[in-house]
């Protein structure tokens, strides 16, 4: 009788974790996938937001040269979807140079952050907080940028 009980409850245990370790297992399938559609979705509209805004990311007129390029970043943990926009050119009249970094969260459709360096002037701000230079620019793009 003790041996039929016991063969039981390892059974019924046994049973138990294998269906709580497939389930765990396609739950991690099922995230996993949704992940790779929420990150090719921000792919496609970071390439859209791109060529509407930028073209093809070059600009020669009789004012100014520009290069533009851009890094798309679905970011899991805020469950959104950013472009950080880089710019480099310099203009025709004076020749100044300058360096522009834009940050967007398609999402909200709306630029999140700035950094300007020109020789005359210079802006760096970030969801409401200022920055004193490119590396204080870079240390608050981060976590945005990465997870």
């Amino acid at each position: 009788m003790k041996k039929t009980l016991c063969l039981s409850v390892l059974i019924v245990f046994t049973i138990s974790f294998i269906f709580v370790g497939c389930n765990n297992i396609q739950t991690r399938k099922e995230q996993s996938k949704e992940d790779y559609n929420s990150q090719e979705k921000c792919g496609k509209r970071c390439h859209e937001f791109f060529h509407k805004k930028y073209g093809d990311g070059k600009k020669n007129d009789e004012s100014e040269y520009s290069h533009s390029t851009y890094q798309r970043h679905y970011n899991q943990k805020l469950n959104r979807c950013f472009i950080l926009v880089t710019s480099r050119g310099y203009t025709k009249t004076d020749t100044k140079t300058y360096n522009n970094k834009s940050l967007f969260d398609i999402n909200e459709d709306k630029e999140f952050g700035v950094f300007e360096d020109k020789k005359t002037s210079f802006l760096c701000i970030l969801s409401g907080k200022k920055c004193k230079s490119k590396e204080e620019w870079d240390l608050l793009v981060k976590p945005y940028m990465e997870e």
